[in-house]
């Protein structure tokens, strides 16, 4: 399909060849002939002029070099060819030895000959068909990798040697239902996410819900008769709120489920009960789900941002003193820079860096986080004089108050969080409850020592620039699931341990879900570093972010080739990205 969204394609492993080169043709010749001569081989007195562009010239010249080695088929390089259907294949790689990529097909169709242009008729925005067009075509990439699948063509073809990973691409994706249900559970998504605003809510869970998955490693939702559904508490008191909350659907009809209110919110419960399950939920609820995940009406307020303590990261010229102070030796915090972060500064970095590209809802799990950065107890405080750090504890309600930044945060063992709070909901047997007039008979019956300051502290906003020699002539590629490799030439990178290579590790930044995400933070690391100049982070990612919604995400690729495997990121996890860059250069 023919659209400015959302790109569609086969994963192959491996990297993208030379972007924009051409390919020299092979000799396509073996040893063997009679006499002085060499016996030609198929194909080598082919005539490329003579290659029609109709499906009967790519059956032509298959079967006119049938047997040739891999140099004769670089001849189809870049051509494309159009089936009766309507459809247009253009042959964007072709692989060059028995150890190279595989090679890479595009399939290209003009939504007007599809006969899916109903699915575009139902925006809520009239003119504004992106969101349609996005689902549209996520259900048509994931019916093509259930084809793909189903028949096999993505298994391994392993031979005497040689490259023998999945011809067919590693397909790991799941299988749509119909394709009106599957665009109208986006459509719905999308306008139940945009309410949230005016119900005063950044994160809504709705009644029925199946938010535990299979495993760690699978977000198919768990399939179990015994399963909890998730259903939104009653009033606990007569003066506690109701956290019962109805939004609409897109076509008006109500879905009830349990609203997050604004402000500081705790997330408790014993062990096991189901907070981090609901965390997790809400974390991903910036995305939408398709229909059967048990998550389709689970929606967060897009800029939610989820930070934990990463220890051994970098930290580049960062202002961390609204945690702290001061350094060893007098150092300064506002300039903060380090090499291999603690777990409090490399939390206070994260906290700061999601401030400064702009998020209105920060996510914790006190299981991730560094305690010493997550609060400080009366005992300690009495014993050392000289702590730089101020705990988040006693920032949070000037988040608040001063940057009207919420904190959704799961505690089960910092009880000082319940003198912050706003709301306090209880998980018990894998269901909330309204918990927040019992936090404060607690909260009035055992009282406690906890500072609370008024005034947050800085923001920072920088200016950075990437040197053209980390990133290399070409976009960096992609390891695994949170892994971006860059040049081993530099003497400030590091190599990550467990490939042996000098990279970017992103497995702390939760919010990557699809490895087409890092592929496109490869794409605007490279633009940063050709552009060869300064520039304020935030306007980089923000401009990235108005490129893919005007232009789709060719728009990001427009001088290079197209292989359809990028996956839209959202500004958070790019910045994230270029903050972690060993050797970023920050302007002071």
């Amino acid at each position: 399909m023919s659209s400015r969204g959302r790109g569609f394609g086969g994963r192959g492993f491996g990297g993208r060849g030379n972007r924009g080169s051409a390919f020299a043709r092979g000799s396509g010749h073996n040893d063997g002939g009679r006499g002085r001569g060499k016996r030609p081989a198929p194909g080598d007195d082919f005539d490329d002029s003579a290659i029609s562009a109709d499906w009967n010239g790519l059956g032509h010249v298959l079967s006119a070099i049938d047997g040739s080695g891999y140099g004769a088929y670089k001849r189809l390089l870049q051509r494309t060819f159009t089936h009766e259907t309507g459809f247009r294949m253009v042959i964007r790689y072709v692989q060059g030895d028995p150890y190279a990529t595989p090679s890479r097909i595009g399939v290209v169709m003009d939504l007007d000959k599809t006969g899916l242009s109903t699915t575009m008729e139902s925006s809520a925005n009239p003119g504004d068909q992106r969101p349609e067009r996005v689902a549209t075509a996520d259900y048509i990439t994931r019916l093509a990798a259930s084809f793909i699948n189903k028949h096999g063509l993505d298994d391994n073809v392993a031979g005497q040697g040689g490259w023998s990973g999945p011809k067919g691409g590693a397909l790991n994706i799941n299988a749509p239902a119909g394709l009106q249900k599957h665009v109208q559970t986006f459509l719905d998504q999308e306008h139940m996410r945009g309410q949230l605003e005016a119900h005063g809510l950044v994160a809504f869970i709705a009644n029925g819900s199946i938010l535990p998955r299979q495993s760690g490693a699978s977000s198919l939702p768990m399939a179990s008769k015994d399963i909890v559904k998730f259903q939104a508490p009653a009033s606990s008191s007569e003066t506690s709120k109701s956290l019962r909350v109805e939004l609409n659907k897109a076509d008006s009809s109500p879905v009830i489920g349990m609203g997050v209110k604004k402000g500081v919110t705790v997330l408790t419960g014993g062990g096991f009960h189901g907070k981090s399950t609901l965390l997790a939920a809400i974390q991903q609820g910036v995305y939408n789900h398709i229909p059967g995940d048990g998550r389709e009406y689970v929606v967060s307020d897009p800029t939610a941002f989820k930070v934990r303590a990463e220890d051994g990261r970098s930290v580049t010229s960062l202002n961390i003193s609204p945690f702290v102070s001061t350094l060893p030796g007098g150092k300064s915090t506002k300039t903060f820079n380090t090499s291999n972060a603690s777990g409090s500064t490399s939390m206070a970095a994260n906290i700061q860096e999601a401030l400064e590209i702009g998020t209105k809802l920060l996510l914790i799990d006190e299981d991730t986080a560094a305690t010493n950065l997550l609060l400080r107890d009366e005992r300690m405080a009495s014993l050392i004089d000289a702590e730089p750090i101020t705990p988040f504890v006693s920032k949070v309600r000037a988040l608040y108050q001063r940057q009207h930044i919420s904190t959704l945060i799961v505690v089960g063992g910092c009880g000082d969080y319940l003198s912050a709070a706003d709301h306090v909901i209880g998980m018990q047997d894998f269901l909330p409850r309204d918990l927040t007039s019992r936090a404060q008979e607690v909260v009035a019956s055992h009282p406690r020592l906890v500072q609370t300051l008024d005034i947050y502290g800085d923001v920072p906003s920088r200016v950075v620039a990437l040197e053209q020699a980390l990133v290399g002539a070409m976009p960096p590629a992609v390891r695994g699931r949170s892994f971006i490799k860059l040049q081993s030439g530099s003497k400030s990178l590091v190599k990550n341990p467990a490939e042996e290579e000098s990279g970017i590790e992103l497995d702390a930044v939760e919010q990557l879900v699809e490895r087409g995400q890092l592929r496109l933070i490869a794409e605007v690391l490279f633009d940063l570093a050709a552009a060869g100049s300064s520039r304020n982070l935030k306007d980089v990612v923000l401009e990235m972010e108005k490129t893919v919604t005007s232009d789709g995400l060719d728009g990001l690729v427009k001088n290079s080739e197209l292989w359809g495997d990028l996956v839209e990121c959202r500004r958070f996890e790019v910045a994230a990205a270029v903050n972690r860059v060993r050797g970023l250069k920050v302007a002071v």
